[in-house]
């Protein structure tokens, strides 16, 4: 069996670049965002305010916040036009996951430090949009790695 791609990011645009993996998701995918959230009032689109699945908290001291959303059409708008402007993604989100299908899509660790943002190929993501990415100047650049098959 063979193990999984994963590129792991260099990110120079973190709005630009969950806007982009928003977009390209599918509708049946979630997310979840941990760290300082209190300053957006909680949206009427939230399905967990706790983990719940492969959505983990990794932040156990001090508690965040920790938001879930299902990434249905109004979801999607509403993260792409509204909470990823206001949230404020380099200071007050300190992790985000995505997920489909007991799989995950997308990590990002630690305001997205270098070496900790991955983007898992699937259906959805390949290394053509990762390429994409690059050329858009969303990404420095990336690095293609193969994870053991489990």
């Amino acid at each position: 069996m063979e193990g999984r791609t994963v590129y792991m990011l260099e990110v120079k645009k973190r709005k630009e670049l969950l806007t982009q993996i928003v977009d390209l998701s599918p509708e049946n995918a979630s997310i979840s965002f941990e760290g300082e959230l209190k300053g957006v009032l909680v949206p009427k689109y939230l399905i967990s305010a706790d983990a719940i699945g492969l959505h983990k908290r990794n932040t156990l001291a001090p508690r965040m916040d920790f938001w879930v959303f299902n990434l249905e059409k109004k979801t999607k708008e509403y993260l792409k036009a509204d909470f990823i402007n206001r949230i404020g993604i380099a200071s007050n989100v300190i992790h985000v996951l995505m997920t489909h299908q007991e799989s995950y899509l997308f990590a990002s660790y630690y305001h997205f430090a270098s070496g900790m943002v991955q983007l898992f190929q699937s259906d959805f993501f390949s290394k053509e949009t990762v390429l994409q990415l690059v050329k858009a100047g969303i990404v420095a650049g990336f690095e293609e790695v193969i994870l053991p098959a489990s």
